[in-house]
Parts: C-alpha cells; sequence; structure tokens
C-alpha cells in the first residue's frame, strides 16, 4: 500500500540538446503516477512513483525518444508483503484423563496489524477446548488444553487466518497409562496357599510409580503384593490362603496418581459345588414332526442350588417349553422342536445357577423329499405313446422309500413302472393318449408322514397320415447329373417330428437322411458314370413320423452317352534312312455303344503304307528324304 520514488536520469553525449520524451511500461498489480517531467532538453533527471497492493517484485520499463533516437531503462519495485507467522509449542505427557496445554504464538512480519482467527482440527480420540482467546490483533499467544482417556499420541491442527492469509502449525499431545492384569490360580487344597501373578504393562512410555491395593471378601486370608509398588512396567505377586473349601474373589486396584485400574482373581480351595448339564441328541425326522431331547442335570460336589433352564434355537428352528424350567435336584427336563424345512439346527440349551453357568447343544435333524419328472411337460399326438421319469430327491439325508400313486385324466392311459421308488431308482410314466386335449397328470409320493407331488403336463393332438411328394421320374445321360427335391409333409397339431430317408440307391447316387419337423426335404443327386449300364432305376423314398409311414418311388431312366472314341499311338518318332520304322495306331469305343471304330491316317508320303484294319503303320525313308519331317494325322471314327 505504500508508494517508492525511482529517478530517471538523461544524459547528453557530444553536446546533445534535443528535446527528449518519457513513457513507460507497467505491469499488471503495479500502479504508477505520471512521469515528472515527462519531457527534458538536453540532459536532466525526472522521477516515477508507484505502489501495490500486493507483495512482490515489479519491473517498470522507461522509454526516452528524441526523433528517431530511441533508448529505454528499466526500474524495479520491490514491495514487500505484510504475513504473519503462527507455531505452537509441545505440551508435557501427562496422564490418560488428564489436561495439558499448548500455547500459540503469532508473530507479526513486515509490520502486519490485521487481526488473525485461530481454529483447530482435533485428531480422533482427543477432546479439545476453546482458544483463551479466538483472534489475535497483530501478535500475541493464545492457550487451548487437549485430554483424552485412552493412552496415544494425538494430532493438533492449528489454522491461522487473516484476511486471504491462511498459515497452520501442528503439535502433538501424549497421553500415558498402563494395564493390569491378573492371573487366577488353579484350585488347590483347603488350607493350602495359592498365588496370583499381577502384570503391569505400560502404554505410551509410562514410567509412573503403580502402587496395589486388594479388597478381600471373608474367609479369605491373603499377604502383602510383592512387590509392594511397580514403576513402568513389571510383575508382582499376591497369595492368599482359606480354611474353608469355596471360591473367593479378590478385587485388586493398581494405582498412579490419577489413574486407577482394576483387575479380579478367583482363588479356589477345595472342590467347588457344581452342576453337570447334558442333552440328547433325538433322532431324524421328517419336516413338520417334533423331536424330543432330554437334558440332565447331575448335581455334583455337593451342590444344592436350583438350576435354570433356558434355550437359543438357531434361525427355522421351532421349539416349545422345558417341561421343567429350573431343576433343585438330579433330574431331567425335555423340550420338542420342528421345523418346516429340511434342514440340520442347532438348540443351545443353558443351564445357570448363580454364577455357575453351563451350556450343551443339541442337534436337531429334519428330513424331506421332492419328486421331479422329466420331461414335465410332452406334446404328441393320438396313437403315440410319450413317457416321463419320475425321480427322488433326497433333501438332508432322506433315504426312505416313496409309495408312488398316479391320477388318470379321461382321454390318457397311465402307468407307473414302479410304485416304490428310493433315492438310487426311479419310475418311468408311460401315456397313450386316446383324444386329443391337454391333461395334467398328478404323480403323488408318501413316505410317513410326508407326501409330496410333481405333475407332467400333456398336450394331444389328432394324428394325420405323413404325406411325400416327389418327381415320379427321370432321365440322365451318362456322365451327366440328375437331381431333384423330395419334400415330406405332415398336418398333425402338435407337430411330429418327421424322418425322411431313400434306399435302394444305385452306386455313386446321393441322398441324406432328414429329421425335421414337417415340411422335411432332402435332395437326391446322381451323376452316373460311363460305366454305369443303360436303363431303368428305381429309388424308393420313405417318409416316417413314428407311427405312420408314407412311401414313393422315382424312376430314373440312364441314356447312353455319345462318346467319342478314344485313339492311342506311340507320338514322335525319328526314322533312319533305307532301315524301316513300324508302330501301330489303336483305337476303341469307351461306351461300347458307339459301333464300329474305324482308322484312318492322312498326310502320308508314298513310302508310307497304313492298314487301317490292323492299325500297322510303316515306313522306310529314301536317301531323298533325308532331314526332312512328316506329319501323319491319325483318325478314329465310330
Amino acid at each position: 500500500g505504500q508508494s517508492a520514488t525511482s529517478t530517471i536520469t538523461i544524459g547528453a553525449l557530444n553536446g546533445f540538446t534535443g528535446t527528449v520524451s518519457l513513457t513507460n511500461t507497467v505491469p499488471s498489480g503495479l500502479t504508477c503516477g505520471p512521469i515528472n517531467p515527462n519531457t527534458l532538453s538536453g540532459a536532466g533527471t525526472a522521477s516515477m512513483t508507484c505502489s501495490a497492493s500486493a507483495g512482490g517484485s515489479y519491473t517498470v520499463t522507461v522509454t526516452a525518444t528524441s526523433g528517431s533516437m530511441t533508448h529505454s531503462a528499466t526500474a524495479t519495485f520491490t514491495v514487500n508483503q505484510a504475513d504473519f507467522s503462527v507455531k505452537a509449542s509441545t505440551p508435557s505427557a501427562t496422564s490418560a484423563g488428564q489436561a495439558t496445554t499448548t500455547t500459540v504464538t503469532i508473530a507479526a512480519i513486515n509490520g502486519f496489524s490485521g487481526t488473525v482467527a485461530l481454529t483447530d482440527t482435533v485428531s480422533s480420540g482427543l477432546s479439545c477446548g476453546n482458544f483463551s482467546s479466538s483472534s489475535i490483533a497483530g501478535a500475541g499467544t493464545a492457550t487451548i488444553s487437549c485430554s483424552s482417556p485412552n493412552a496415544g499420541s494425538y494430532t493438533l491442527t492449528i489454522t491461522a487466518t487473516s484476511g486471504a492469509l491462511v498459515h497452520s502449525t501442528s503439535t502433538t499431545f501424549n497421553f500415558r497409562d498402563f494395564t493390569v492384569s491378573a492371573t487366577s490360580p488353579a484350585s488347590v487344597a483347603a488350607g493350602s496357599s495359592a498365588t496370583s501373578s499381577i502384570t503391569i504393562s505400560a502404554l505410551n512410555g509410562f514410567s509412573g510409580t503403580i502402587t496395589f491395593s486388594d479388597v478381600i471378601p471373608s474367609g479369605l486370608i491373603c499377604s502383602s503384593f510383592t512387590p509392594s509398588s511397580i514403576s513402568g512396567s513389571g510383575t508382582s505377586t499376591l497369595s492368599c490362603n482359606s480354611n474353608t473349601q469355596g471360591v473367593y474373589s479378590v478385587m485388586i486396584t493398581a494405582s498412579s496418581g490419577s489413574l486407577t485400574h482394576q483387575a479380579t482373581v478367583a482363588f479356589t480351595f477345595g472342590t467347588p459345588a457344581d452342576f453337570t448339564l447334558t442333552a440328547t441328541t433325538p433322532s431324524a425326522a421328517s419336516v413338520g414332526v417334533p423331536e424330543k431331547s432330554t437334558v440332565t442335570v447331575t448335581l455334583i460336589h455337593g451342590f444344592t442350588g436350583t438350576v435354570a433352564l433356558t434355550d437359543t434355537a438357531s434361525s427355522g428352528l421351532n421349539c416349545g417349553s422345558f417341561s421343567s424350567t429350573s431343576l433343585t435336584a438330579n433330574g431331567t427336563s425335555t423340550v420338542s422342536c420342528s421345523s418346516s424345512s429340511a434342514s440340520t439346527y442347532t438348540l443351545t440349551v443353558t443351564g445357570t445357577s448363580g454364577s455357575i453357568v453351563h451350556t450343551t447343544t443339541v442337534t436337531f435333524t429334519f428330513e424331506d423329499f421332492s419328486l421331479s419328472a422329466n420331461p414335465s411337460s410332452i406334446s404328441l399326438n393320438t396313437g403315440a405313446r410319450g413317457s416321463s421319469s419320475i425321480s427322488l430327491n433326497s433333501l438332508n439325508g432322506f433315504a426312505s422309500t416313496v409309495t408312488l400313486s398316479v391320477s388318470n385324466p379321461s382321454g390318457l392311459s397311465v402307468s407307473l413302472t414302479a410304485t416304490s421308488i428310493s433315492v438310487s431308482s426311479s419310475s418311468t410314466l408311460n401315456i397313450t393318449p386316446t383324444q386329443p386335449g391337454s391333461y395334467t397328470v398328478v404323480i403323488t409320493g408318501t413316505s410317513r408322514s410326508l407326501t409330496r407331488t410333481t405333475t407332467v403336463t400333456i398336450t394331444v393332438g389328432a394324428q394325420n397320415l405323413p404325406a411325400i411328394s416327389a418327381p415320379s421320374s427321370e432321365t440322365v445321360f451318362q456322365t451327366q447329373q440328375v437331381s431333384f427335391t423330395v419334400t415330406g409333409t405332415e398336418s398333425s397339431a402338435p407337430a411330429p417330428s418327421l424322418t425322411l430317408s431313400a434306399s435302394q440307391m444305385p452306386t455313386g447316387a446321393r441322398f441324406q437322411t432328414v429329421t425335421s419337423t414337417s415340411p422335411v426335404s432332402g435332395t437326391f443327386r446322381w451323376t452316373p458314370a460311363i460305366s454305369t449300364a443303360p436303363g431303368t432305376y428305381m429309388i424308393s423314398f420313405t417318409v416316417t413320423d413314428g407311427v405312420s409311414t408314407a412311401q414313393t418311388y422315382v424312376v430314373i431312366t440312364v441314356v447312353s452317352a455319345n462318346v467319342l472314341p478314344v485313339i492311342t499311338g506311340p507320338g514322335s518318332q525319328n526314322a533312319t534312312v533305307g532301315r524301316s520304322l513300324h508302330f501301330t495306331v489303336s483305337a476303341n469305343d469307351p461306351t461300347g455303344t458307339g459301333g464300329a471304330v474305324i482308322l484312318s491316317a492322312t498326310g502320308l508320303a508314298s513310302n508310307m503304307a497304313f492298314d487301317p484294319a490292323t492299325g500297322d503303320f510303316s515306313f522306310t525313308p529314301s536317301a531323298s528324304q533325308a532331314g526332312q519331317t512328316f506329319i501323319v494325322n491319325f483318325t478314329a471314327t465310330d
């Protein structure tokens, strides 16, 4: 917010007397007044005053111009920001539950005089009061006190805010404590001594001195603690004896300043009076059928108290009341439980007499079964037969035999292959429809008190005969292909599965058996070989729905193909002057139906001989024919 002034000096060189104009370029954040004066003649000085609201370094460029001459210089204005610092003292460690104080100090920087507001952020487990002063003007101090019921190191973050200025610091609060535990010695005979070990464990660097005290019940005699005090961590012992049989509880108190912790030790002399608790596990039962458990209480070592019985049943188990909810002597009580769901359940029985508590667990097992049909839905036509497999599903170990029965609705004839099944066996439901319609067959299974059912839904449609369509005849030449489509149909509802097949097919013919719902089609293909005898061939095509069959025949006439005769010769030959060249040319008709094959030759020289009847060729070259090439063409005609 304060201002500063820069002096601008113009120096004349070599007698310069011209007028110099001064301008400036001011950066953002800096405010400057006009240059005074803004023109100089020859040499001289001018001034420029600037200020800024935010701290930092700002560079102003001053430009001096005279005619075509221009020079520049820079001035740096440094603005110091008023600020403050914050710090907090680290308080001394103290006992858990006790408060300790930190002092927060605000120091002014560069003339800072604003108001600083203090806030804090407390870590989990630490409880803090208010600042002694929640705001400080300029510089000063404030205090805040914190405590924790638990030993540990906790962080307090302090935030100091003044306008846009925010600073924070943190300090650590350390709280110390200890724990005490004591062992209950094993039972000893009345008149003997028993010793308990008391253990002190320091927490978070605790090092204070701990002293012990105890509350001793009537009938028990105890010595002093050894040692009577402990610094930090350590162990002390307490020995006690009694001439009277019983269990004695001693309350031990460990103290250090404001810290106090307690532990209880049980000293047992002789065999204390007690009782035992047992319960029978009932046999597995059907769901919905109650099963009973007998709970037995046995008094031991002279026990004379009253034992109260309670129970806790697992989810899904429903139990009644005990026949006797309390027993004062050796005796029994019964409880009955049931469940609507097959499973194994637990009942926890608790016997309580004063401080003596015993529990026992009873397991209740409930079994069940279900029936399943596969398939559970069947569609077929009159005249057809259907079946479904009936299976027994065991639930939670059910292993009994189940007796089956079946409903027999009008329009169906149904039967079971077995009227009793077990987990390892099944029965088959056979169905023969007599009338179209929709039917539900109920299969009932009974075992002990359990009755379960499953159903099979049957849809019966009217049965119609299948039909087949194909050309009645086809004609084909040898080596050429004949193909046609064969289609099978049926209008029964529901649509049955049709199988279309062929038989009596000649060698090389192809037709793939096809199974599908109506319509079902297949393509017949055949290319008679040249060796296939001309004539007629009858192929049978059949379509069946498993109940009825339709058949048709296609007659294929194979016609002989007019195939060129085959001629065989030796190829190119070399001949020698004066020596005879001889070879044979042969020809035949591959089909055997083209008639006699006649050989002929063209391009024969005058001294060449060819016999068409035998195919013999001969040639004895003369000297004048040496070096010549002759082309002779042989032709076979049928």
